[in-house]
């Protein structure tokens, strides 16, 4: 049992050394190497206490980082986030919080600059949005800064 636990650690730790990973990440990883769940849930919960994991931090450094380089909006990742194993309630916390709607119309106009888009005609516009709602953002946002912009 205890060469278990400190294999599963070491398996766990290894797994975080490459990128911060979410607790669900890591409980999947685990899984794979064992069927002890209350062994696995040890081994989470532990990491957890130590900061080792920390999902709250984890969502915040994932949104910033998306709303920087390649910038997406809320539902995108939201959609992102729960792919890998977030909790819902969790995001949508943490959007609300980082992303204010002025602050999402300012991500959206950033987009449309760093893209060139001319928004001239309705062809446009049109493309325009399609483009911003792919990225993950909301109707509302996405017109508003529409008719802002053009």
């Amino acid at each position: 049992m205890n060469d278990e636990k400190s294999k599963l650690v070491k398996i766990a730790l290894r797994y975080l050394s490459f990128r911060p990973r979410l607790s669900q990440e890591i409980k999947k990883r685990l899984q794979k190497e064992s069927k002890n769940d209350s062994l696995i849930n040890e081994i989470i919960a532990r990491l957890s206490v130590e900061k080792i994991i920390d999902d709250d931090k984890f969502i915040v450094d994932y949104i910033s980082s998306h709303t920087s380089s390649k910038i997406y909006g809320p539902i995108m990742i939201r959609f992102k986030l729960i792919k890998i194993g977030a909790v819902p309630k969790q995001i949508d916390e943490q959007i609300k919080q980082m992303l204010p709607l002025e602050k999402q119309l300012i991500l959206a106009k950033t987009l449309i600059e760093k893209r060139h888009l001319n928004m001239t005609d309705y062809k446009d516009k049109a493309k325009t949005a399609r483009f911003l709602m792919s990225r993950g953002f909301p109707a509302s946002i996405v017109y508003r800064q529409i008719d802002l912009t053009g």
